[in-house]
């Protein structure tokens, strides 16, 4: 560690009095030349309060230590569908170091309005494998793991060991309530959202909260009625995003205990106590 250490200073540029930066060639060679992965160098630079140079636009939104937070954190995204292809691809590139993403679904043609990790070419491809190669090339110093299955609560529960927060990104009332009741069990915060035409709801559900039942009903979701719009996904899973940057970065919770309601057709925006 102490020669990786004086690799990385040696490679930091001083970008201003309080900033500095490990460029992005710089910490490939470091990692190329000591066998060390990417995710453990830009790890070790964050730790010397360098910033790895792919986060300098997250600066000074994120302070160093508040990247080195999220670089240490493991995130379970349920779903890597409309809202889990957004979510994936947002936190991969604002630095959270660990994904886990679990989905066994292939990708259909009538994913093509709305998934971001669905096209022409990956037509028939598992959701989890499209997965895994965007986020090695979005972030190749993210740790992905990627799980091609459809679990139940017993899943859930191995599938969630070692996690700090669950993205639920899953569609249908009884699979959400699977992962709920696992993520209560080890007592993890969950961040769900949903989409319908162009509406949606977000909701930070923390153990002991009242859950999953206080939000939706519906065993097969709204959005079988009303279509999905890809504007709604979006703008959901950045809401579901920007939640879990607040509490892995430690400002906590801005929807624990309160349901966020969007409708795009009118621009209107509801927060509703939910207990």
């Amino acid at each position: 560690m102490e020669q990786l250490d004086k690799e990385i200073r040696a490679a930091a540029v001083s970008e201003t009095a309080v900033l500095r930066i490990l460029p992005e060639q710089s910490g490939s060679e470091i990692a190329a030349r000591t066998g060390v992965s990417l995710h453990d160098v830009e790890g070790a630079a964050l730790e010397l309060d360098i910033l790895p140079q792919r986060y300098r636009r997250n600066w000074a939104a994120l302070q160093v230590a508040e990247q080195l937070l999220l670089h240490r954190s493991t995130v379970a995204l349920a779903g890597l569908g409309g809202l889990g292809g957004y979510v994936l691809e947002l936190l991969a590139r604002c630095g959270v170091g660990s994904i886990r993403g679990v989905d066994g679904d292939i990708f259909e043609s009538s994913n093509l309005n709305r998934q971001l990790l669905s096209g022409q070419s990956t037509l028939g491809q598992a959701k989890a494998e499209a997965a895994a190669l965007r986020v090695e090339e979005i972030n190749p110093a993210v740790a992905f793991s990627a799980t091609l299955a459809t679990l139940d609560q017993d899943g859930f529960l191995q599938w969630l060991e070692g996690s700090d927060l669950v993205i639920d990104a899953l569609g249908g009332t009884r699979v959400r309530l699977a992962l709920h009741r696992a993520a209560a069990e080890l007592g993890l915060t969950v961040v769900s959202a949903a989409v319908a035409g162009a509406t949606g709801v977000v909701a930070t559900i923390a153990p002991g909260d009242a859950g999953l039942r206080a939000l939706w009903t519906d065993e097969q979701g709204a959005e079988e009625d009303m279509g999905c719009l890809p504007h709604g996904v979006a703008v959901l899973a950045g809401m579901q995003s920007a939640e879990a940057v607040n509490i892995l970065t430690g400002h906590g919770a801005a929807l624990q205990g309160f349901m966020g309601a969007l409708d795009l057709n009118d621009f209107s925006w509801e927060r509703m106590e939910i207990g």
